[in-house]
């Protein structure tokens, strides 16, 4: 309000204050921590929720980035993907012999990924996508391609739990 005179705390919420990344799709910003893991806030600072489903306890958060709804992190023990606004998250490691993940950007095909002396890694965009299984958009299937780890989301609301089977081969 006065063009950065004045800086108040947003600490509401974050158990841990050293904080390594940001981003922000406008709603909801996210903010990765040094062993604290993720946070989340829908309004504009006032409070934080933690967001570490499927991270470890102390997961060095070094970089966010956003892709439509997905949020993807670059940490100390490697990419991770969230689907759900941070409310699950899971790696996205094959093929990364280094897992440290210092830096990431994305271009329009592309996420690129830097690590601790491991050099600069990428992925397509497309590979980063949650396929759908069915054309009434009933449940996903992610990561997609996945490296033996795989998630089922079941829309319960929009499907008939007596006529629904799920073959896995």
């Amino acid at each position: 309000a006065n063009n950065g005179v004045t800086w108040t705390p947003a600490n509401n919420g974050l158990t841990n204050l050293f904080m390594r990344s940001f981003v922000s799709d406008g709603t909801n910003t996210f903010a990765g921590t040094d062993g604290g893991g993720v946070f989340l806030t829908t309004n504009a600072g006032a409070s934080w929720a933690p967001k570490n489903t499927g991270l470890t306890p102390t997961v060095v958060v070094n970089s966010l980035i956003m892709e439509g709804t997905k949020v993807i992190a670059g940490t100390s023990d490697g990419v991770f993907q969230s689907i759900n606004n941070g409310n699950t998250w899971t790696p996205l490691n094959n093929g990364l012999s280094k897992m440290n993940i210092q830096a990431m950007t994305k271009n329009t095909t592309n996420v690129y990924a830097g690590s601790n002396y491991g050099g600069l890694w990428r992925t397509s965009l497309i590979a980063l996508s949650v396929r759908e299984l069915n054309k009434n958009n009933n449940f996903s299937f992610y990561p997609n391609p996945c490296d033996g780890k795989f998630t089922i989301d079941i829309d319960r609301q929009r499907m008939n739990p007596e006529s629904t089977n799920v073959d896995i081969y």
